[in-house]
């Protein structure tokens, strides 16, 4: 199981981060956020100050873009797990 506080803090960073859902722009080769109507923010880019692309970019940049979203769901999912867990032990809280 993953600890009360790992999934506090986990948590907290999301909390903390860019409001979401972001989008990896492969053209751009950058993680946005829709800021307002069409407009389009930049939280991070993977490509280096001469323009070029690093390693394995568009595969870094959907997970990056994707986790933003994915990690609060997670979170949510396991204390509903944890709380079923409790329950079917008999209350017991671990």
């Amino acid at each position: 199981m993953i600890p009360k506080e790992r999934l506090e803090y986990l948590r907290e960073l999301t909390n903390e981060a860019t409001k979401g859902p972001w989008k990896f722009m492969v053209r751009y080769g950058s993680i946005s956020y829709r800021s307002k109507g069409d407009v389009w923010e930049w939280v991070v880019q993977t490509f280096n100050w001469r323009g070029d692309f690093f390693e394995n970019h568009k595969n870094n940049g959907r997970f990056i873009a994707e986790s933003r979203t994915a990690i609060p769901e997670l979170i949510e999912a396991l204390e509903e797990a944890y709380i079923e867990i409790a329950r079917l032990r008999g209350g017991a809280n671990e």
